[in-house]
């Protein structure tokens, strides 16, 4: 049988899975180069406002999957989180930190040699979805982590 911090880590991978592939398919739509310069197309605001909403409504029901009640605050005795699930978690961000940093490097190593692949210039806009995009991938490791984790039952 699962933990509830089980059932949340497959809930966040699934959802974040999801959102890294939208955001993989979706990207290209929004984005167009004209004279050497990377561009956005219109509808990028409202496709990031989409991406955050739908992470943080993720977020917000996996709380509640957590924390049914909060019965922990209420002096109630309910273990909601042991050891082995506090080393998962701790081990999963370790590796999403892992990847988030040569991501965060890789993009800015692609920006500074722009002009090798011919682009002069890159949108402002463009830089935040990238960050979104970077900072998702690093979310869905860590949770695919600690599924994986949970799932060797260390």
């Amino acid at each position: 049988m699962m933990s509830k911090n089980e059932k949340v880590a497959w809930i966040m991978a699934l959802t974040y899975g999801v959102i890294v592939y939208y955001m993989s398919q979706r990207l290209a739509d929004h984005t167009t180069i004209e004279d050497g310069i990377l561009t956005t197309a219109p509808g990028l605001l409202g496709f990031a406002i989409k991406i955050i909403l739908a992470a943080s409504a993720a977020e917000i029901i996996c709380e509640l999957v957590r924390h049914p009640w909060r019965k922990d605050l209420r002096g109630e005795d309910e273990i909601t989180e042991d050891e082995r699930d506090r080393a998962f978690r701790h081990q999963a961000s370790y590796y999403s930190l892992m990847v988030l940093t040569p991501l965060i490097f890789g993009v800015t190593g692609i920006l500074l040699f722009g002009k090798i692949i011919t682009i002069d210039a890159v949108d402002t806009s463009l830089l935040w979805i990238g960050a979104i995009y970077v900072v998702n991938i690093a979310w869905a490791v860590r949770y695919v982590t600690e599924v994986v984790l949970y799932r060797r039952r260390f």
